[in-house]
C-alpha cells in the first residue's frame, strides 16, 4: 500500500496563482502529447524551444530560448507567474545542484522528470517506496555502472533536502510516442531496422525478463492530473500503467505492430559487447513490473484510461512521419555486425556510397579467421568476431531437431583441396566445455568427408593437428555439428589453416 505523506507548503493557493504552465523543453515523447490535455484542463500552456514554433491553439504558445537559461527562466517565471513548471530539461548532476533550489522558486509547484532506471531491482511489484539503485549500492556495486539511474537518484535526494519541497517528482518507465520505439536496450534502432528488412537481437539475461512500456500520451494524461494538484505536492509518481510484458511477449507485440523479427538471442556479455549500452543493460535485465495505485488514487484515474501496448503502439505508429523515420541516421557498422548474426540483410535503398562501403567492408571482416569465413548463425549456434579471433556461442537449443545443426566455415579462396592429397589441418581453440566432436568437410550440394574424432578440454587452449587424404576436389566448408556440443558454451578459434604434406 501506497502512503501519501501529508507535506505542508506555504503560500499555495490556486486562487492567487494564474493557470499558467511552463513546459521546459517540452517537444519530445511526453510533452508533445501533454499541452492538449493541460489546455482541456483550462491552464494556458507555454512551451520553451531551441527553435522557432508556431503554435494553432492561443492556449499554447511557444517561447524561444534556452531552456538551462536560467536568468531568462527567472524572466519568465516573473512575467507568467507560473503555478507550475514541469521541467523535461537533463542535467548533468552539477549543474542541477547549481540549480534546484531556484527552480523551486519559480513556481507553486515544481515538476522533476526523474525515471524508473533510479530504482533497483524487485521480485514483487515496484512502488514508490521501492529501494533504489543508489540506496543498495553496497550490497548491489554493479548498479554504479547504470550512471543515468544513479545521477536521477542523486538529483531526487537534493529535492528530498531542499528548503521547500514544493516539488513532485516523476519516474516514467520506458516510454514511446510517434517517431520514437523503444526495444531492447536503445530508443528507435531495432524498428528503424525492421522498416529496412534486418533481423533483431536481445540478451539472454533480457528475453523472459518482466519490462513496462508506456504510451507518452497516457504519460502525459497523468502529469495532467497531477498539475495543480494538492495532494501531489512533495510527492512521488510512479507514472506508469500496470500492463507489464517478458521481452519475449514483448518482441511478439512488435513483430504484430511493425513486423519486427527476433531472430537471435545472445548472451549477454556479447550483447553488451555489441551495443555498447552497459548502463541502460545494468536496468533491462531486471524486473519492471510496477504496482501505480497511488497515482491512481491521487490522479481519480482507471487504469482502463490508458493503451494497451498494442493499442498504444499501432497509434503511434500511425502518427508517425515515416519518410524523417525511415531516413534517420545510422551507424552502418553496427549494421552490418547484427546483420551477420541475425542472416538477415537490409534494404540499403537511398542509403550514402559512404555508408553502403562501410556497411559491406564491415561484412566482409566478419566471421573470419585466417581464410575461413562463417557462412551464417542458426538457432544452435551464434557467430561474432573478437578481433581476429571467431567466437562460436553454442546455444542451449536441444540437437534433436530435425533442422540444419551444422556451424559451417567457408574455406577461402586461397585454399584449394585436390583429391588424393594428403593434408594437415592446424586449429587453435580455446573452449569453455569439454567434450568429443567430429570436424568434417563438406559441399553445399551435399558430399561429406568426416575427419578423425577430437578431444577438447576446458579452459585450455587445444592445439589440434589432423592428418587426412582429400577425397573430393570440390570441398567448400569446414564445419562442426551442434550434436558433438550437448552443453551450452563458447569455443574461440584462433587460428586455421591446411597445408599440404
Amino acid at each position: 500500500m501506497n502512503i501519501i505523506k501529508k507535506v505542508i507548503v506555504k503560500n499555495y493557493s490556486k486562487v492567487n496563482a494564474m493557470k499558467n504552465v511552463l513546459l521546459v523543453g517540452g517537444t519530445g515523447a511526453i510533452g508533445q502529447y501533454l499541452s492538449p490535455f493541460l489546455v482541456k484542463e483550462g491552464f494556458t500552456v507555454y512551451i520553451t524551444s531551441r527553435s522557432e514554433r508556431k503554435s494553432n491553439d492561443k492556449n499554447v504558445i511557444y517561447l524561444q530560448g534556452n531552456g538551462k537559461d536560467l536568468a531568462w527562466l527567472e524572466k519568465l517565471s516573473a512575467d507568467y507567474k507560473f503555478i507550475s513548471i514541469v521541467d523535461f530539461m537533463m542535467y548533468s548532476s552539477d549543474e542541477f545542484k547549481e540549480r534546484y533550489e531556484k527552480l523551486l522558486t519559480l513556481s507553486k509547484q515544481y515538476f522533476f522528470l526523474s525515471s524508473y532506471r533510479a530504482l533497483a531491482d524487485e521480485t514483487a511489484y515496484i512502488t514508490e517506496e521501492s529501494p533504489r539503485k543508489l540506496d543498495v549500492l553496497d550490497k548491489y556495486p554493479e548498479f554504479s555502472a547504470d550512471t543515468y539511474g544513479i545521477r536521477k537518484a542523486e538529483e531526487e535526494e537534493l529535492l528530498h533536502n531542499a528548503s521547500t519541497q514544493n516539488w513532485t517528482i516523476l519516474r516514467p518507465s520506458m516510454t514511446f510516442s510517434r517517431g520514437r520505439f523503444q526495444f531492447g536496450a536503445s530508443d528507435n534502432n531495432d524498428v528503424l531496422r525492421t522498416t529496412r528488412g534486418g533481423g533483431i537481437i536481445l540478451s539472454d539475461q533480457m528475453i523472459n525478463q518482466s519490462t513496462t512500456l508506456v504510451y507518452g500520451k497516457d504519460v502525459a494524461l497523468m502529469i495532467s492530473k497531477l498539475v495543480d494538484n494538492q495532494r501531489a505536492i512533495g510527492q512521488v509518481f510512479n507514472v506508469v500503467t500496470s500492463e507489464s510484458h517478458t521481452w519475449q511477449e514483448v518482441s511478439d507485440i512488435y513483430h504484430k505492430v511493425f513486423g519486427l523479427k527476433l531472430k537471435t538471442v545472445l548472451p549477454n556479455q556479447d550483447y553488451v559487447a555489441l551495443t555498447k549500452l552497459e548502463g541502460a543493460m545494468i536496468d533491462r535485465v531486471l524486473s519492471r513490473k510496477f504496482d501505480n495505485s497511488k497515482l491512481l488514487d491521487v490522479t481519480g484515474l482507471k487504469e482502463s484510461d490508458f493503451h494497451s501496448l498494442a493499442d498504444g503502439l499501432t497509434e503511434a505508429w500511425h502518427e508517425t512521419d515515416f519518410e524523417r523515420f525511415f531516413m534517420a541516421r545510422r551507424n552502418w557498422e553496427y549494421e552490418a555486425k547484427v546483420d551477420f548474426l541475425t542472416d538477415t540483410r537490409q534494404n540499403l535503398d537511398r542509403v550514402s556510397l559512404r555508408s553502403k562501403i562501410i556497411y559491406f567492408d564491415t561484412l566482409a571482416k566478419l566471421g573470419k579467421v585466417d581464410d575461413f569465413y562463417v557462412r551464417e548463425s542458426n538457432g544452435y549456434w551464434q557467430a561474432s568476431q573478437l578481433d581476429n579471433h571467431l567466437k562460436l556461442h553454442r546455444t542451449k537449443k536441444d540437437s534433436s531437431g530435425p533442422d540444419n545443426r551444422w556451424i559451417s566455415l567457408k574455406i577461402g579462396d586461397s585454399i584449394r583441396l585436390k583429391k588424393g592429397f594428403n593434408y594437415l589441418l592446424s586449429l587453435s581453440i580455446s573452449s569453455t566445455i569439454e567434450t568429443e566432436f567430429t570436424p568434417f568437410f563438406h559441399v553445399r550440394t551435399g558430399s561429406i568427408q568426416s575427419l578423425d574424432r577430437q578431444k577438447i578440454n576446458k579452459d585450455d587452449k587445444n592445439q589440434l593437428k589432423i592428418n587426412f587424404k582429400a577425397n573430393s576436389d570440390d570441398f567448400t566448408d569446414l564445419a562442426f555439428t551442434a550434436t558433438d556440443f550437448i552443453e551450452s558454451g563458447d569455443l574461440i578459434i584462433e587460428s586455421i589453416s591446411i597445408d599440404p604434406e
